[in-house]
């Protein structure tokens, strides 16, 4: 039998030169003062704010980026590893306090709530402090409407496993939620979801065909429909759900691939990110998980920890050896001899397919980084569900519709309109549900 040594040269050997062009670009961290040693465990995106934790003890700083990755400032001293909500809201968690910062962290508010648990991760829900939860290393959820305040104080709901350390926790909307970790003891992976506020939880759990400590990520894109990819010895298995994880299929797996974290932009499009061999790699889905491939990144990348994709064409990714990557950011040049590759005109174009059953590709153009908003309406004019809110890139963007409306239900079949709207300019056009 083949060594995993062995295995690993013969794929570096073989499987190399298969792999596309890569998309990803190195940040040079190290000219900003990030030692070549230093691990970024964490990156954050909104619009075109993008923030990079730097791990540090006993505090982290962070890079900052306000163009989409093209520019990225000098590190700040924060103090937590960092998650963004909108524009300006940053929160995370170290020991036992919660971190807010309404300042893109220039200050911070330390709140330390009774919540008799070391915390591993937080969710808000909204882009200001308010209703949040909160788990940790023991089997409870804490819950707040206040930000943590004590009138009313936090509410701490026990998990219906007794036995559990959970890793994260995400919410879509005010009612439906997941949370990660582990059983202890047993160390099999436990991912629980909540459909009433974190009231109630039951577990929606993968095949146990891994009950030595894997790594699991998890991230849903809609209340039907989510991502797990766990890392079972030296092998990335990677399911997905369409019905609220009540079933699991599973999908492809990875040899000697150690998967950190997984991020989906929709029922389509998902990454992965961790370590193959010595250093940092990254897989993509683009059919829904019928293949999963491995992209090129650059050489001498560290093991990857975290990947923030924003949409389909642009997104950051960080690690080890001050590692922190930027999916095509789209950056127009000037440089002389260079195709100018600037976006001429603003505009909508029409969702393909269409008609469609299930889900379609919306993409417009921006001749400029613009704030906008995307909404789809029906025949009557009324709402349906907004997609898209807040600053976008100049150039090409794209996002898909699921046929949901924003409580999650599938909607009829019938002619809806979507609109794409700036300050100064307005399109719509017309697409077709079928069922």
């Amino acid at each position: 039998m083949r060594t995993v040594a062995a295995s690993l040269a013969l794929f570096f050997a073989t499987g190399t030169q298969a792999l596309p062009e890569s998309n990803w670009q190195k940040v040079d961290l190290v000219s900003k003062g990030v030692t070549a040693s230093a691990s970024l465990t964490s990156v954050t995106t909104s619009g075109n704010l993008a923030f990079a934790s730097i791990s540090g003890d006993p505090l982290y700083r962070a890079i900052r980026s306000t163009d989409g990755g093209a520019i990225w400032e000098q590190p700040i001293t924060v103090l937590a590893p960092l998650k963004l909500k909108f524009l300006s809201f940053l929160y995370g968690v170290w020991g036992d306090s919660i971190m807010t910062s309404m300042s893109q962290g220039a200050a911070w508010t330390v709140l330390q709530p009774a919540l008799n648990m070391n915390l591993a991760d937080v969710h808000y829900i909204n882009s200001s402090p308010g209703q949040a939860w909160a788990v940790g290393d023991s089997p409870y959820v804490a819950i707040t409407t206040n930000n943590w305040g004590n009138s009313p104080p936090p509410q701490i709901v026990r998990f219906p496993n007794d036995s559990v350390t959970m890793s994260s926790i995400q919410f879509l909307d005010n009612n439906f939620g997941f949370a990660s970790g582990r059983k202890t003891g047993s160390n099999a992976t436990v991912i629980l979801r909540t459909t009433d506020g974190g009231q109630t939880w039951e577990e929606r759990n993968l095949p146990d065909i891994c009950p030595s400590a894997p790594l699991l990520s998890v991230d849903f894109v809609s209340p039907l429909t989510g991502w797990a990819v766990q890392t079972c010895g030296t092998t990335a298995n990677f399911y997905k759900t369409t019905d609220a994880g009540a079933t699991w299929s599973f999908q492809d797996a990875k040899n000697f691939f150690l998967a950190f974290a997984i991020d989906a932009v929709d029922s389509l499009y998902a990454w992965t990110v961790g370590q193959l061999g010595s250093f940092g790699a990254i897989a993509k889905t683009s059919n829904g998980g019928v293949s999963w491939a491995f992209e090129t990144v650059p050489l001498a990348s560290g093991q990857l920890l975290s990947v923030a994709m924003r949409d389909t064409s642009h997104g950051f990714a960080c690690g080890r050896s001050a590692t922190l990557l930027v999916y095509a950011p789209g950056v127009p040049t000037d440089a002389p001899g260079e195709r100018d590759t600037r976006p001429k005109s603003f505009e909508l174009s029409q969702n393909y397919p269409n008609p469609f059953n299930g889900e379609t590709r919306i993409s417009f153009t921006l001749l400029k980084n613009q704030t906008i908003t995307l909404t789809i309406y029906n025949i009557l004019g009324q709402p349906v569900r907004t997609l898209l809110e807040g600053s976008q890139p100049a150039g090409k963007n794209e996002i898909s519709w699921d046929g949901r409306d924003a409580s999650g239900r599938l909607s009829s079949s019938g002619i809806y309109f979507y609109k794409l709207s700036t300050a100064k300019e307005k399109q719509v056009r017309k697409m077709v549900l079928l069922k």
